[in-house]
């Protein structure tokens, strides 16, 4: 393994850095097995908040992603919070980590990809930092099921203008894309400065995968603060009012960010 001079200059140049097999078994099964439970649990207010889509293979409606669940799962929440992927943040970012948000992009046959964008718009009524994103497979992650992509070419410390959620076209037209085909093990931190994007999930499998942020714990403990202010504003289909137009306070932003 690199060592953590190296892994850091990696990540301040380029805006990510991807760990082969760094998972250890134990750690993995945890993860998958929380996101197998999350799938099947039913939807109930006030609880763990299941997003869904409208699937492009039948226009039936499919789980899209699932939030707000570290503290319902004891085991996940030690490796979030105290554990290997925090110390990984540590490592790499060289920060103090408080966990910001942590959710699973399901991403089921004929789940839709999303633009370019960058994670860091979405919060900066929170924070206008920097924040770490650790992405962790529990599928593999190829072409065919729309794995990440990531701006291989370019990266700055500053959030890039977006429209509807999507980067101007005008700073796209030298980037180059690096497919991030993971397995399992594997692990990919990323800057919420990196641009990236995914394709469609055209397999017949799911390509689930989670996706955990962290501020730097200089900002404060942000999580609750966040969620709080996500329920009401664009809550979970369980939650929702009949009439109610959810989506126009994020009209801006990217579903997949949010």
């Amino acid at each position: 393994m690199s060592s953590t001079q190296q892994i850091r200059d990696q990540f301040r140049t380029c805006g990510y850095v991807l760990l082969k097999n760094y998972l250890d078994t134990e750690s993995l099964a945890t993860l998958r097995d929380c996101a197998n439970k999350l799938e099947s649990m039913p939807d109930k207010p006030g609880k763990i908040m299941k997003y869904y889509e409208l699937s492009g293979c039948d226009g039936s409606q499919i789980l899209n992603r699932v939030e707000q669940f570290s503290d319902s799962f004891t085991a996940v929440d030690a490796l979030l919070t105290g554990g290997v992927i925090s110390e990984l943040v540590k490592l790499v970012a060289g920060i103090t980590p408080s966990l910001f948000k942590e959710k699973i992009n399901f991403k089921m046959p004929g789940g839709g990809g999303f633009n370019v964008h960058q994670d860091a718009p979405a919060f900066t009524r929170f924070i206008h930092d920097e924040l770490i994103v650790v992405m962790i497979p529990v599928d593999e992650t190829n072409h065919e099921n729309g794995c990440l992509q990531v701006a291989d070419n370019f990266f700055e410390n500053k959030i890039i203008p977006h429209v509807g959620g999507t980067v101007e076209a005008a700073h796209l037209s030298a980037v180059t894309w690096r497919s991030i085909n993971m397995n399992p093990s594997d692990v990919l931190v990323f800057s919420s400065w990196l641009l990236h994007k995914s394709d469609k999930n055209t397999s017949s499998a799911p390509r689930r995968n989670y996706f955990v942020t962290y501020n730097d714990l200089q900002h404060g403990e942000m999580r609750e603060e966040y969620f709080e202010f996500k329920r009401i504003n664009f809550p979970p289909l369980v939650e929702r009012e009949p009439g109610v137009d959810y989506q126009k306070w994020t009209s801006k932003l990217s579903k997949i960010i949010l």
